[in-house]
Order: C-alpha cells, then structure tokens, then sequence
C-alpha cells in the first residue's frame, strides 16, 4: 500500500510538472510529455509492486514459525507441527487439549488413547500412516505434511477413527 501511494505521487508530481511547466522549462529531446508519462507509470507499477513485497514480507517475517507440541498441546497463534517421523492427535479442534504422539518406529498398530476415541479434533501427521475405523474397517491414508484443525466436524473421520496403522 504505501508502495502504490508512492508511485501514484511521484506520478501526479511528474505529470503536473510536465504539463504546467512543459513548455518553460528546457528539456532533453527524449523528454517529450509521453515519454514522461511513460516513465511515470513505470515508477507507479514499480513503487507499487516495491510496497507489496516489502509489506507482504514483514508480515511473513514477523509470523513465527510452527512450534513442536507441548506434552500438554497448547494453542499457539500458528499451527503447530509434530515432530518428524510422528502424527500427533489432539482432542480437541485447533490444537487444544492434551495431545498423543504416535510413531511407527515405536508403535506399528496402535489403539489410539481412550479420550481420542472417535473424539479426534485435530492432528498433524509428520510420517506417513492409516487412520483407522476398526468397527466399520473404514481407513483414511495420511501423508507427510497432512492436517486439520476440523477433524470433527460432520463427516470428519475423527469422529471415528480409534487406531494407527502404518499402512492402509
């Protein structure tokens, strides 16, 4: 934004001066009223362009990066991520609650904790693995990289997975 403001200024100050004093003031042969013009309009797009980078990455910059879990999964203003070669379940939706590692070096098949049960608000997957239904035997494959703060909402499989598998 401030960027964009100072190019339209710089392309209003140009443009006055050019055409108010255009004919007083001696000038080069290439500075015809055009050329100013186009000139001016370079400097709007760049000054602006020049803004949004500048503002959009202060802003990248000033979000701090994705935290490991506590052991008692509290919020943070971002994301937070599992450590790698682990998905971690939270309770609750937006990462709230006591949350649950599980790795598949430690755990091939693992029976999710009780209060997880069919109440898995959150996750974030740093391996590979299965979300499991062992009722219906419904499965959901899990990627690296692979999350939701949403997990229970309707249609949501954390409202029925009850294991861990490595592979589906």
């Amino acid at each position: 934004m401030t960027g964009t403001i100072l190019g339209i200024g710089i392309t209003a100050i140009i443009s006055f001066l050019v055409g108010m004093c255009g004919n007083w003031i001696p000038r080069p042969n290439w500075a015809t009223p055009g050329r100013v013009l186009s000139i001016a309009i370079a400097f709007t797009v760049l000054g602006g362009a020049t803004g949004w980078l500048i503002e959009n990455n202060a802003a990248e910059e000033a979000t701090p990066a994705a935290a490991v879990p506590s052991p008692s999964g509290s919020p943070s203003a971002s994301r937070p991520t599992c450590t790698s070669g682990s998905i971690c379940l939270w309770p609750e939706r937006g990462f709230t609650g006591d949350a649950w590692v599980w790795s598949p070096g430690i755990s091939q098949e693992g029976t999710i904790p009780k209060h997880l049960r069919d109440h898995v608000g959150s996750f974030d997957s740093q391996t590979t693995g299965c979300f499991v239904d062992t009722e219906s035997q419904a499965t959901r494959p899990v990627s690296l990289g692979d999350w939701s703060e949403r997990y229970l909402d309707t249609e949501r499989f954390g409202r029925v997975m009850d294991s861990i598998r490595i592979r589906c």
